[in-house]
């Protein structure tokens, strides 16, 4: 199915192109390469934690945050084994003023004294300095709980972005199930246009949630600024990229309800048409809470209890297909 639309966009640009600078008509436009389709597959065996690993393997936050643990480690090292160094001096004396073992009354001797000398300082910054040490210690374990939150945040953006994605591609299959043009159904799914406008808001709707989505869809993991006098350094902002998430998360539900109150009202349009078995046992599943929209109504309750439904799982459930 996706084959076959790029392959069908591909020759729609072709045709516009081909109006636009005046050829003629018997021209046909090919791409340069054109072996290749702009479809990303995924393996849908791997897990989310492993693509989110993969996203977020060469991301700079967390070459950072790890440079900073190495940075951490080696000063608890210094803290800890650097003072039992111990310091190393060298002195020489020379002389030719007498007293030397040959010097007498009557005769000059060359003198001259050498000294080493080994010591350890005791005390701050040096030996058995546990303040020190524990200094070293807490900045080592901020170091890592830093970087582990920040590997949260930079998952926690990832996910917002994916669900931006997801929401963009829901809100377009909507608008192109109220438009006409597109579907080949009635109007804004109504059988009474021009006196009804049937579904027309919803798909408003998730237009103006998308948009918000893409709104949260900035990352929180890159807006960080060291504060009081720098020793508030670098933080993971993993907190604000969590609550970002969660309401990333539900803008998406929200607007994938959109769609299935819209993929529902179409199937009921292309009566007695059946759909597939999978997405029949969902509409069914749909209509035991979400009746036809035969007339204009409010239908915030209805996109209520299907977000319910997506967010609970049972629309999955129901669906009876494993979807990755």
């Amino acid at each position: 199915m996706l084959l076959r639309d790029a392959v069908a966009q591909q020759r729609l640009a072709a045709i516009d192109l081909v109006r636009v600078l005046h050829l003629d008509p018997s021209v046909d436009l090919v791409p340069r390469d054109s072996d290749l389709v702009p479809i990303t597959v995924v393996d849908t065996t791997t897990s989310a934690d492993s693509l989110i690993a993969r996203a977020t393997r060469a991301r700079p936050e967390l070459r950072r945050a790890a440079a900073v643990v190495d940075a951490s480690e080696a000063s608890r090292r210094g803290a800890m084994y650097g003072a039992w160094f111990p310091s190393v001096g060298v002195q020489g004396f020379a002389g030719a003023l007498g007293g030397g073992p040959d010097s007498g009354h009557t005769r000059i001797a060359g003198m001259s004294d050498y000294t080493v000398s080994i010591g350890w300082r005791l005390g701050p910054g040096g030996l058995f300095d546990a303040g020190r040490i524990n200094a070293a210690n807490t900045q080592l374990s901020t170091a890592k709980l830093n970087q582990q939150k920040t590997r949260e945040s930079v998952a926690a953006d990832v996910l917002c972005l994916g669900l931006a994605q997801l929401a963009t591609i829901s809100e377009r299959r909507s608008d192109r199930l109220v438009n006409p043009s597109s579907s080949g159904l009635p109007a804004f799914l109504t059988r009474h246009g021009g006196l009804q406008s049937g579904l027309m808001m919803a798909q408003v709707t998730a237009a103006a949630l998308t948009s918000e989505l893409k709104t949260v869809g900035h990352p929180a993991s890159v807006d960080t600024i060291p504060t009081s006098g720098n020793t508030e350094d670098h933080v993971s902002m993993s907190m604000a990229a969590a609550l970002k998430a969660m309401r990333a998360l539900e803008l998406a539900r929200r607007v994938i309800a959109i769609e299935m109150l819209c993929a529902c009202q179409a199937i009921d349009l292309l009566a007695p048409l059946r759909t597939s078995p999978p997405l029949a046992r969902a509409h069914d599943f749909i209509r035991t809470q979400v009746p036809l929209v035969d007339a204009d109504r409010s239908t915030s309750r209805d996109l209520a209890n299907i977000t319910r439904m997506i967010a609970s799982g049972e629309l999955h459930r129901a669906c009876g297909a494993k979807v990755n």
